[in-house]
């Protein structure tokens, strides 16, 4: 019975967890990949942990450039994971240059000398599953436990992960909101952010609470009208007190006392969802501000199709057969406004940022959510989300 373990053909080849984690992260990844598995595969067959493999040899394998292998290679050297050893082989009196593959990977070197492999093997069939090159099941947890709390830079030097700072989550939001919303098309610098955030606290004593609120309420608000824009870093704080009035202006009061029979039907029906942060006592005060809200809308859609009918309003052929498509979307009270409860219960869940206010979602016909939907759905009908914008003005003709 043939020795399987000891036939070449028959042994994998395996990467360590750490070093795909390492070049994950890089830019050139898939040939530091190529050229650190091509190497591993050398060495193989070598029967060897240190293959003799030129760059010529090694850019023919690859179908590859030799300038680009030689950029790998480079990279790789930095990141440790191979090694140049000038060697003389036995039989041969020139020294040649090998190329040391190192099976494991570790940034805390002095404190695991075990994860590396050093000099030249004695035994040619040594290989990543030699006794010299394994690792005990502890050493290894340990390893993979440091680098999945930590990071390397480009001289590989190992860093470990801190938890950003309030200031640097206020200032990634910003960033994605403005973004998004197309204000900024160039790239910013979030420690300029961060910096501007941290003065808001400092110097003019804004508490935590008060920005996070604003911030979550101009990420849903940052396309409705009178809203205070942000164009560069200084704004945020410079237009802070403004952009909070104008929340407050947007957000209605608690003035609700009694709530109705329809919106219990509603609470009744989401108070499975997940409410975080004690929001689901203001349910009934949202669930009815939202009927309330809702109601002239889906009553003047209603009027705007029996006009259509009747033919009252002339409209294009497009707009009539979307006005249709919409009669799902757009049902009666009680179950639309179930469904925005849903979307909302699914937007918080998970949103560590979040200042547990839900009075800033609550339904409003002008609110960018309800026209984030309502361009979803124009996509879904017709692949053109203007043809909401085109919706709503020929109902309010």
């Amino acid at each position: 019975m043939e020795n399987y373990e000891n036939e070449i053909q028959y042994r994998p080849i395996v990467i360590d967890k750490s070093i795909l984690d390492i070049l994950q992260k890089e830019e050139l990844g898939y040939g530091l990949l190529a050229l650190y598995v091509f190497y591993y595969y050398t060495a193989i067959w070598q029967k060897t942990n240190q293959p003799h493999a030129t760059i010529p040899f090694v850019a023919k394998g690859l179908h590859a450039s030799t300038a680009k292998v030689r950029k790998w290679k480079r990279r790789l050297i930095e990141l440790n994971l191979i090694k140049e050893v000038n060697a003389c082989r036995k039989g041969i009196e020139s020294r040649q240059q090998f190329i040391q593959v190192m099976y494991y990977h570790s940034p805390l070197l002095n404190k695991f000398p075990a994860m590396l492999v050093s000099g030249r093997a004695e035994n040619h069939k040594a290989n990543a599953y030699s006794k010299s090159n394994k690792t005990n099941k502890n050493l290894s947890y340990e390893i993979n436990k440091n680098l999945s709390h930590g990071v390397f830079s480009k001289n590989n030097s190992f860093k470990i992960k801190t938890k950003p700072s309030f200031e640097t989550k206020i200032a990634q939001i910003l960033n994605d909101t403005i973004t998004i919303g197309g204000k900024i098309t160039r790239k910013v610098s979030l420690k300029r952010w961060s910096s501007e955030i941290r003065k808001l606290r400092t110097t003019d004593t804004i508490t935590k609470n008060r920005i996070r609120a604003v911030v979550n309420w101009y990420r849903i608000h940052i396309m409705d009208k009178y809203v205070p824009q942000i164009y560069k870093t200084t704004d945020f704080r410079e237009k802070f007190i403004r952009i909070e009035d104008a929340m407050k202006r947007d957000i209605p009061e608690k003035t609700i006392t009694e709530v109705s029979p329809e919106a219990k039907k509603v609470i009744n029906r989401i108070s499975y969802l997940s409410w975080p942060k004690g929001s689901s006592k203001d349910l009934p005060i949202i669930v009815e501000q939202s009927l309330n809200a809702y109601k002239p809308f889906h009553n003047q859609y209603r009027l705007f199709l029996r006009q259509i009918k009747t033919k009252e309003k002339i409209v294009s052929e497009p707009i009539k057969r979307f006005s249709k498509y919409l009669m799902v979307e757009l049902c009666e009270p009680i179950p639309f406004i179930e469904g925005w409860m849903k979307r909302i219960s699914n937007n918080i869940t998970g949103w560590e940022e979040w200042n547990g206010s839900l009075f800033s979602m609550s339904f409003n016909p002008q609110s960018k959510m309800f026209n984030q939907l309502g361009y979803k759905w124009a996509c879904d009908f017709c692949g053109n989300p203007t043809r909401w914008n085109e919706f709503l003005k020929a109902m309010k003709e």
